[in-house]
């Protein structure tokens, strides 16, 4: 019998849709050793207001919590609170300017610091290099799309980011 129940928790079949959450989205499920060290999802849905930093130069090309190498020009994010693959609005609240952002890092360790975001992502929201941090809020859209171990390298990426932004749905 104990061998028939830890046969059951194994599965070949990889991804399974879930039922709808809005009628339109469909996340996966994802079988396998879940993530450690993950956060709540209770706290995706609430928008945090605090200050933003940029990347610093030498992370670039580094493996990030999500297994990809952080590349300065995308729209990669580091948090210490939303999920790993949670599309999130990061608004500079001193210009008003917003970006779509995927978390895909933890970070940052700095106190007072929500969210550090790569250096393209930083500067549509005019916050550049030598100014380093700038107060924002940042606004979960989007859950992340599987609830398991992130995907090998130079596996398929996550299209939520682009998904988000093309739907014109003033998200």
């Amino acid at each position: 019998m104990g061998v028939a129940l830890a046969l059951a928790g194994c599965t070949t079949g990889g991804l399974h849709p879930t039922s709808s959450l809005s009628g339109n989205e469909v996340l996966p499920l994802v079988h396998g050793p879940v993530a450690q060290n993950r956060p709540s999802a209770g706290r995706a849905g609430k928008a945090q207001v605090g200050e933003a930093s940029v990347y610093a130069q030498n992370f670039s090309g580094r493996r990030m919590a999500n297994g990809e190498r952080f590349d300065p020009g995308s729209s990669a994010a580091a948090s210490k609170s939303l999920p790993i693959g949670t599309v999130a609005k990061i608004t500079n609240l001193r210009t008003g300017q917003s970006t779509q952002v995927e978390v895909k890092d933890r970070g940052p360790f700095v106190p007072g610091r929500i969210v550090d975001l790569a250096p393209q992502a930083a500067s549509r929201i005019g916050i550049d290099r030598e100014q380093g941090v700038a107060p924002v809020r940042v606004t979960p859209l989007l859950p992340p799309r599987s609830y398991g171990r992130a995907p090998p390298a130079g596996g398929a990426p996550n299209q939520d980011v682009a998904a988000a932004s093309s739907t014109g749905s003033g998200r």
